[in-house]
Order: structure tokens, then C-alpha cells, then sequence
């Protein structure tokens, strides 16, 4: 409907419906019209004026890959930062690096013996005397020799390998098979029943040389002739990717899912499922038992498999950190490694450019519910560029550590994370231990929208309550809106408590993100107790206006002219619209709208004694949608002499070259008279 110099004062609908405004009488006078209006909340529950809404970010231990707030104790992710304890967020451990021997390719595994740390990378063996001296080259296992597994058994340990046989590390002294070349390696304790001892044994489980198929031995590994026969594993076009020692059982992981070897040499699929999955070379690559569960990583995800007491079942299934939860993080793909430390799987993950080591564990175990059988925290490590290609925990000289094996560019490189001992981090400082932190950590909150994505909401204030800021222990606070760049909101130098106002440009938005960033050293950590975002909802609001209006035959309309139509056809168009959709209007100023007529409109009918007809005086309550265009014409219109429309001037000058029509199709310079001329 185009924007005219329409003749009714409202027009409704398209085509529209000319309405006049009910206006009231002194006298011979009528009185200037009056409309009523205001602004409400768009929905029903909204409230017209919010108070303060504040968001407590206080308690991280609900885990992370929460990108948007479904879970009052989750967050987003962190870089550096250890959120496993309830109610606190300090630094995660000390990273240290050390360098590695010339030449030192990936590193694929390790093994400790006698008091030292051996690091598998190809053809070397690399030792780090006493579990902490510089890494060193022990053993050079051949050339085309790349190793791939270790185990213990019977006071040595044996490493396989592809390109050459098995060796064996006793007493410092490294001995290779004549004859027996065997890849992958576990331990497990069998009573085998055809041997008749009932006795149980340890045996050395490994794969043969071409990764089909299980051999296992109880005297020396060394010599070929010991081994037991050919046990065949699934199916040949599968290769053996990893073995996992458990309880009386090796359990095999092979590029189509788990396996199961027992004490009778049975091997059971026990992941039928995985074989309808994708199947690609790095499937079971790197697998853990632990709980009773066999994890093993796959490249959809890491699996896990009960495989403990059978009167207790659980369903087998996805559990890789992030697993159903709204991860918008950049902490996603594929896991790397996996270890153990009290009683946490750490885990590692590589999302094609960065690395990030984190640590889950079993909901049941901590009781917090969320999404996933798992609740994860990452990350502790943030290693950008890097990919972990292995990682194990030790505890020389009784105090733990974590190692992490990664690749950049190429090039192995090695780093040792500091633990606490038998205590939480904060346990270890509060009772001055010997762990180290790292000197900055980030924490990204989860976004929160205040329980409406759609509402706009104004930031009045961040309160922040830390530990340990003094000199040289800083926190800084930035913040951001529906995902916007970031903007600090200050630093804060002391502790307990700071107040911060925010900064332009964050003052509003939908949804708001928190970034925090601590900075200590490594025997002073800066702690976080809780942030607190204060902010204002500020509904949506639509205009409201209640015209009064008339229908009358014989009014007179804006320009004048008698109104003839039927009152009572044009009333029951205007009742007609209490059921419509949105509707066009054009109001008395000229402005084009978008409208919704409300139903429930109070009337009254008149009767004209002298002609029959009815007049209806109505109250038409209209809620505006959106302003489709600003007139701001209306009576005030003006030619360039100045002359008004509707001011009786006949339109019959000379000299135009231009003809403008109106909506009859009426040019400009015609000779009509705007005055009672229909539109």
C-alpha cells in the first residue's frame, strides 16, 4: 500500500479501509482528536522494567565444553587452568621442557625399568636416568626398526617393533631375538586349563609381525620355539592396532572395534557394532583399561567398553571430551594419548593445528550429572601447534609428573607437567608442597543469554572475588557481546573482592561472554573464587495505541468530503481484522505501518432516527509490528509555492514539465480541484 495524502485519517489493511477518528463536539466545534498509547513487553511474562539479573559464575567443577550455560557449574574451556575442584580455579601444573637427543623422531612410547624413563622414537630408545636426568640415545634397535609396544614380564621388559625382531632390557643390558619377531605388547595372568596346574601365570601377549593374528609365551620371548600357536583375531583384513592387559584378560583393539582374549584362547567381538562405523588405520591406536572399562580412540571419538564384574552392565559407547555438549570451543578432534592420574584418564586432544591435554572422569564417580558419560576438564595443556603423540604419569623421587611427547614442525619434543602429591593443587600450596604452577592460565565462562536469547541486555557491573593478588600476582577481566572482539574490563591487583564497571565498547548485547586471565608464579598461583556478571534484561517492547474511532454515513472526511459508504459493511471489515494477521496501516501522520489489530474492541451503536442507518463509536486497540516507512505528510503537505494540498487551489498553472499523479491516476496541471475529490 503506498504512502498517500490519504482522505481518512486511518487507513487499514490492503486495499485499505478508510477510518475516521471519533472526534468529540463543543458547540458547533469539534474537538482535536485524542489517541492513547504506551509501550508494553512483547511477551506476556516479560516484566516491563527488570531489576538487576546477576550471573554468578562461581563453582567450574561441572566441567567444560559448556559454550552456552545449560549447566550452572560448567564452562566454556580454559588454557592452563585446573577447574577440577569444586568452587576454585587456580593455574594447572608447571610445564618444563627438555631437549632431546639429535636426530630423536616421533615418540610413540614408554616403558620404565630400573629406576629410569625410556622413551620408544623409531629406531631409538632414549633414557632419562632416574625418571628427571636429560634425555640421552640408550639404544639404537636397528635400521628400519620402528617400535611400537613395551611390557614387562618376568623382571625385563620387551619392545616389538616393525623392520626387526624383539628386544629385551634386563639389567641395563639390551638383548635382540635371533628369530622372534613379534609387534604390539601386554601382560596378563591366565590359568590356562589345558595345562592342568590350575595355577595362575603370567604370560607376554603380542602381535605377530603382519598384525593379524595373537601369540602369547610363559618362557623366554626371545626364543621363537617358546611361543604358543597362532591365536587368529577377527577377521585378517583388520589389523591389530593395540593390546590392553586386564584382569585375566588381553583385550585386543583392532581397526574394526575390541576384541576379548581369554585363558582358552577365545577372541570374541565384543564392538559388532564399530563394524558398521568408520573404519580407518587409527582406529584403537591408543587404548587404557581402567575402571573396569577398555577406552580406545577411534576416528570418530574415544569408545569405552565395560569389561569388568558381568552381573553389572553398562551400555558401551562415545565418550570423547565435548561429547554432546554445545562445544563452540576450539578444543575438538581427534584423542592422541591417554594415562591415568588419581584416578582422572587424561587425555589428549588435537584439532588439526593445536594440541590440549585435559582430564575426565566417570560422572558416578564425582556425582554431578551433565550431558555424557564422562564429565571433562580442558585444558590443562594448551600446546599451539604441536600434536601430543604420547603421554604417561611417573613419580620419580615419589613426586608425580606428567609427561607429554609431541611433535612440531617435524620435530620431537618432550615436556613434563608438575603433579601434586596424594593432594588437589590447592591442597599442595596451602600445605607448601612441592607443586608447581604455571605462570598464566585463561578461563573462558560459559555465554550466558539470561534464560532469553532474544532479549537485549545492558551491563552494569562484573565482581570478581580472587586469592593471592598482591605484586606479581595480577588477574586481568575482559568481556565481549554475542561473540564479539574482546574488551578489558580492567585489571584487578588486590584480593578479595574488585567491582568493575564496563568498558565501550561492551554495554549491551544478548549474549554475554567472560574471559579471565591469571597471572602468578610458579609457588604463588592466582586463584579465582567466583565472577559475577550484573546486567539489566531490557525486554522487547511493542507500541500500543488505542484510537477512538467512528463509522459514520455523512461524516465529513479530512479533505471535506461526505462519507457515503454503508457503515455497517465498513464496520464489520474493521471487526473482520481483530482475526487477521499483521495488517498494513497508514496513521493519521502519514507513517506507514505494520499492525496488529487486537481483538476484544469495545463498541457502541447509534441509531439515525431520520435514515436508518447505525453509527459505531468504537475504541480500535492496535499493537504496532514495525514502522515501514516515516510519512510525516499528511494535511501539511506542500507544493513548492507553498500552497497546501486541500486549501481549494486549483491546480491549473503553466510552465510545468513535469506531470505528478496521485493514486486516482489524476496528473498534476490537469485543472481539478483538491478539495472533495475522492482518493
Amino acid at each position: 500500500m503506498a504512502l498517500t495524502n490519504q482522505e481518512y485519517d486511518l487507513l487499514l489493511g490492503n486495499p485499505s479501509i478508510g477510518v475516521m477518528l471519533d472526534r468529540a463536539e463543543r458547540g458547533d466545534a469539534r474537538l482535536p482528536a485524542q489517541i492513547e498509547g504506551g509501550f508494553g513487553p512483547a511477551e506476556a511474562d516479560d516484566q516491563l522494567v527488570s531489576d538487576d539479573v546477576p550471573v554468578m559464575h562461581d563453582d567450574f567443577s561441572g566441567g567444560a565444553f559448556y559454550s552456552k550455560r545449560l549447566l550452572k557449574t560448567g564452562y566454556a574451556y580454559a588454557e592452563g587452568a585446573y577447574c577440577r575442584d569444586p568452587r576454585v580455579v587456580l593455574p594447572a601444573g608447571a610445564v618444563t621442557e627438555l631437549p632431546l637427543p639429535a636426530g630423536t623422531v616421533e615418540i610413540s612410547g614408554s616403558f620404565e625399568q630400573d629406576g629410569h624413563l625410556y622413551l620408544l622414537a623409531g629406531a631409538l630408545a632414549v633414557r632419562l636416568g632416574s625418571g628427571t636426568d636429560l634425555p640421552v640415545n640408550a639404544q639404537y634397535l636397528g635400521a628400519g626398526f620402528v617400535a611400537d609396544g613395551a611390557a614387562a614380564f618376568n623382571g625385563a621388559t620387551y619392545v616389538g617393533g616393525s623392520g626387526g625382531n624383539l628386544w629385551r632390557l634386563q639389567g641395563g643390558v639390551w638383548t635382540q631375538s635371533a628369530s622372534a619377531a613379534r609387534r604390539k605388547a601386554a601382560t596378563v595372568s591366565w590359568v590356562i586349563p589345558s595345562e592342568g596346574s590350575g595355577i595362575s601365570a603370567e604370560r607376554l601377549i603380542m602381535a605377530t609381525s603382519d598384525l593379524r593374528n595373537i601369540r602369547y609365551v610363559a618362557g623366554d620371548p626371545l626364543i621363537d620355539a617358546n611361543w604358543g600357536p597362532v591365536i587368529r583375531v577377527g577377521s585378517s583384513s583388520h589389523p591389530i592396532t593395540s593390546l590392553v592387559s586386564a584382569p585375566r584378560h588381553a583385550y585386543i583393539c583392532k581397526t574394526d572395534g575390541l576384541y576379548d582374549l581369554n585363558s582358552r584362547g577365545e577372541t570374541p567381538h565384543l564392538t559388532p557394532g564399530l563394524r558398521h562405523a568408520a573404519i580407518a588405520p587409527s582406529n584403537g591406536a591408543v587404548s587404557l583399561y581402567w575402571g573396569g572399562f577398555v577406552y580406545f580412540t577411534h576416528v570418530s571419538g574415544l569408545y569405552r567398553v565395560w569389561v569388568g564384574d558381568p552381573v553389572v552392565q553398562y551400555q558401551p559407547g562415545w565418550c570423547q571430551p565435548g561429547w554432546g555438549l554445545p562445544n563452540e570451543t576450539p578444543i575438538h578432534g581427534a584423542c592422541t594419548a591417554l594415562a591415568i592420574d588419581q584416578g582422572w584418564i587424561i587425555a589428549s586432544v588435537y584439532n588439526g593445528t593445536n594440541s590440549y591435554q585435559g582430564a575426565g572422569v566417570d560422572r558416578r564417580e564425582v556425582g554431578i550429572e551433565g550431558i555424557g558419560p564422562l564429565l571433562w576438564h580442558f585444558a590443562e595443556v594448551a600446546l599451539p601447534g604441536e600434536r601430543i603423540t604420547h603421554m604417561r604419569v611417573t613419580a620419580p623421587g615419589s613426586q608425580p609428573r606428567l609427561w607429554i611427547a609431541t611433535m612440531y614442525g617435524g620435530q620431537a619434543r618432550l615436556r613434563w607437567v608438575s603433579l601434586p602429591k596424594a593432594a588437589t593443587p590447592l591442597e599442595d600450596f596451602l600445605a607448601s608442597g612441592q607443586h608447581r604452577f604455571q605462570q598464566r592460565w585463561t578461563l573462558y565462562p560459559s555465554v550466558h543469554d539470561w534464560g532469553d536469547a532474544d532479549a537485549e541486555k545492558i551491563i552494569k557491573q562484573l565482581g570478581v572475588v580472587t586469592e593471592n593478588l598482591g605484586t606479581g600476582v595480577t588477574m586481568d577481566v575482559a568481556a565481549n557481546a554475542d561473540g564479539g572482539a574482546w574488551t578489558s574490563q580492567g585489571t584487578i591487583r588486590t584480593s578479595p573482592r574488585a567491582r568493575l564497571v564496563p568498558r565501550a565498547p561492551l554495554s549491551k548485547g544478548q549474549q554475554i561472554g567472560l574471559r579471565i586471565i591469571g597471572n602468578g608464579t610458579a609457588l604463588i598461583p592466582a586463584v579465582l573464587r567466583s565472577a559475577k556478571v550484573r546486567a539489566e534484561v531490557n525486554v522487547e517492547l511493542f507500541e500500543r495505541r488505542r484510537y477512538p474511532i467512528r463509522v459514520q454515513r455523512g461524516q465529513k472526511t479530512r479533505n471535506g468530503a461526505t462519507d457515503r459508504r454503508n457503515p455497517a459493511r465498513v464496520w464489520q471489515q474493521i471487526v473482520d481484522f481483530q482475526r487477521a494477521g499483521p495488517i498494513d496501516m497508514v496513521d493519521e501522520q502519514g507513517n506507514q505501518l505494520t499492525i496488529r489489530v487486537r481483538g476484544g474492541m469495545p463498541f457502541k451503536q447509534v441509531e439515525d432516527k431520520e435514515s436508518g442507518d447505525w453509527t459505531y463509536i468504537a475504541a480500535l486497540d492496535v499493537t504496532v509490528l514495525d514502522i515501514v516507512a516515516m510519512g510525516g505528510v499528511g494535511r501539511t503537505f506542500k507544493w513548492n509555492d507553498g500552497t497546501k494540498w486541500n486549501s481549494s487551489a486549483v491546480w491549473k498553472a503553466s510552465g510545468a514539465t513535469t506531470f505528478f499523479v496521485w493514486n486516482a491516476g489524476w496528473k498534476w496541471n490537469s485543472g481539478i480541484m483538491w478539495r472533495g475529490a475522492a482518493t
